[in-house]
């Protein structure tokens, strides 16, 4: 979400994928009053802080913040996001009606600092749950040895250096949303129309790429 020139107080709906100790969770937030956030990690609710969880208004913010302990990973994961946004886009509505008739709700997958198949895999849930209107993520560690990436990366003789390996990691996977890209006359709602990618310096790391992609509102499917 663009916290300069969004509307902060507009309703949204986010899921903070491999949220960890659901820090950006807490910070979206503040920055978010009016959002319904959804962070989701194997972490057990003991591990993650009450304070960046919470259901009722705060000093610094009145957002819906719920953590989930579940793994990304499991098959039946997909289908159980799925159902969490289809309801929790419904209840919005409902409890919105007149609201969002004039302006829809924005839905969003988050995942910073995503190591190896998590990054892939928050990529194939953006992909495939098409009320995701926009996607933002952080890969963090590279995949494993075995993998196409690694295996590319030992053909382009890149296999030793750090750097040009995040490099690619962060390409390849760029180029896994772009080949669902759709051309304008080919449009339909459910499919990616734009995907970039950019170096973040205000990250205190050299693994600071961050990769986003849209498409159109779509709470239709």
């Amino acid at each position: 979400p663009n916290t300069k020139n969004g509307d902060k107080n507009q309703k949204l709906l986010v899921v903070d994928l491999c949220s960890g100790k659901s820090f950006t969770a807490a910070l979206l937030g503040i920055l978010y009053p009016q959002a319904t956030i959804l962070a989701v990690d194997k972490l057990p609710p003991s591990k993650v802080p009450q304070c960046y969880l919470h259901t009722t208004s705060t000093t610094s913010s009145s957002a819906t913040i719920t953590y989930w302990c579940n793994d990304v990973l499991r098959p039946t994961f997909e289908s159980t996001l799925r159902d969490y946004v289809e309801d929790q886009l419904q209840s919005m509505q409902q409890q919105h009606q007149q609201q969002t008739m004039m302006k829809p709700i924005p839905i969003f997958l988050v995942g910073m600092h995503l190591c190896g198949a998590l990054a892939e895999k928050a990529i194939q849930l953006f992909v495939s749950i098409p009320h995701f209107q926009g996607l933002i993520l952080s890969p963090c560690c590279l995949p494993r040895s075995k993998s196409t990436a690694r295996i590319a990366m030992k053909q382009q003789n890149i296999a030793h250096d750090p750097t040009a390996m995040y490099v690619f990691w962060s390409q390849y996977l760029k180029a896994q949303l772009e080949k669902h890209i759709v051309k304008e006359n080919e449009y339909s709602s459910d499919n990616i129309h734009h995907v970039g990618m950019y170096p973040d310096l205000d990250m205190h790391s050299t693994k600071n790429c961050i990769i986003w992609a849209s498409r159109r509102y779509s709470h239709s499917s």
